[in-house]
């Protein structure tokens, strides 16, 4: 499935990549379930990543943007208060 997104923070574009994310996981969920434990394990090919590198990547990458998202609302935050 290739899905063509905008860039463009409208109300419809948030709402479609808030919609993506919610359904990530169970994507996720039932594509790893096709294979073995060490099919996940194996690269499919030299220099490439094994499907379990990918998703600790993916991990790795949610993980950073919530934080740094968190970051940005309490600073937002304590910006919006100093104004006050």
């Amino acid at each position: 499935m290739k899905i063509s997104l905008s860039t463009k923070p409208t109300p419809a574009n948030i709402a479609t990549v808030l919609e993506l994310l919610s359904s990530t996981t169970e994507v996720l969920e039932k594509a790893a379930s096709r294979w073995t434990d060490e099919q996940l394990r194996q690269a499919p090919a030299p220099g490439k990543r094994a499907m379990t590198e990918v998703l600790a990547h993916l991990i790795n990458c949610e993980t950073r943007t919530a934080e740094t998202r968190r970051d940005w609302s309490s600073n937002q935050s304590l910006l919006v208060f100093s104004y006050c």
